[in-house]
């Protein structure tokens, strides 16, 4: 089994590099969480595959909310379910029992799916947002007060990296709306 390291903001890109594993026979079995990248784990296969991405409907944050999304996709396009990781559900099709379409086909789906991603950007900002001014209100008082001590470096450290997370999030949620803007426009042509 081999592991690799990623993190995508554009799930269609994700899906890209998914089928580029597949094509080099690799196929995925499990994704597992990481601090800054998500895990993908791989094991060898001479069976090809297309895969696809979906964000987990109406917000659905756990794995068993999404079950019945899973066996319609399942069952209507011949497809595996593979794994649901981080808010996103994971099929794949092996190219022997034909195409696999897009699960996004037309603007107003498409759309939909960007919703939802710039929905999971909005509450994790809020996260980031909040982590920045609890650990920053902290670090401003213990230097007025007492100086700089090594609980003051460590939060320092820790509002750097919500800073860089927060900066990460907000290009993800620009790139959401832009595509979004771009969707709108296809529906009303």
């Amino acid at each position: 089994m081999e592991c690799y390291k990623r993190h995508f903001f554009d799930m269609d890109k994700e899906e890209q590099w998914l089928n580029e594993m597949a094509e080099k026979g690799m196929v995925l079995t499990k994704i597992g969480g990481g601090f800054f990248a998500q895990k993908y784990y791989f094991e060898k296969s001479d069976t090809a595959y297309t895969y696809r991405v979906d964000y987990s409907r109406d917000g659905a944050v756990m794995e068993e909310i999404t079950a019945p999304y899973v066996m319609f996709v399942t069952s209507s396009c011949d497809a595996e379910y593979v794994c649901w990781s981080d808010g996103k559900v994971y099929f794949r099709k092996a190219k022997e029992k034909g195409d696999f379409p897009k699960l996004y086909s037309d603007p107003k789906s498409r759309y939909e799916a960007e919703q939802r991603q710039f929905g999971s950007c909005v509450g994790i900002m809020s996260l980031f947002i909040f982590d920045l001014c609890y650990c920053g209100y902290f670090i401003i008082e213990a230097i007025v007060n007492e100086g700089i001590q090594l609980a003051e470096v460590f939060m320092i450290i820790c509002v750097a990296i919500c800073a860089v997370c927060l900066f990460l999030t907000i290009r993800k949620a620009i790139s959401c709306c832009r595509k979004m803007k771009e969707l709108k426009q296809m529906m009303k042509e």
